[in-house]
């Protein structure tokens, strides 16, 4: 199946057809990559409708609202939420209290110490403090 000269013909006059101007574009440093100078132009295609925005961005309902950072945390975490963790808690140490000696080591937690931990989380997360102590924060 060798070419005929016919075939051979075809491609000189393709190739010929074809511009060779290559100062439209930038060669990589490999000498064969080639960056087109020109943004390329998109043809007019109509946008699908997914990619339509029909909402537009922002804060809705109840956190149009919010006025600091401490009315966004109690929108997240509210003081039923609180109260539960305490609960929570509060019955894990009851049920270990008799492993420890020392009253002070076992003793039960309040909304407040609660509340002071996750600030502590948030701050240690904020300042990016993996080791930092809680004095430092």
């Amino acid at each position: 199946m060798g070419t005929s000269h016919q075939d051979s013909e075809q491609n000189s006059e393709a190739d010929e057809e074809l511009p060779n101007d290559d100062s439209e574009f930038y060669f990589g440093k490999d000498g064969v990559t080639k960056w087109k100078k020109t943004m390329w132009q998109k043809t007019q295609i109509r946008t699908r409708s997914v990619n339509i925005i029909s909402q537009f961005p922002g804060p809705k309902s109840e956190a149009k609202s919010i006025e600091s950072e401490s009315d966004a945390f109690t929108k997240i975490i509210d003081n039923d939420k609180v109260q539960k963790i305490v609960d929570c808690t509060n019955a894990y140490i009851s049920n270990i209290k008799e492993h420890f000696s020392r009253e002070r080591d076992a003793k039960l937690t309040t909304v407040t110490e609660i509340l002071a931990l996750f600030g502590l989380l948030i701050m240690s997360g904020v300042k990016r403090a993996a080791h930092s102590t809680y004095k430092e924060l």
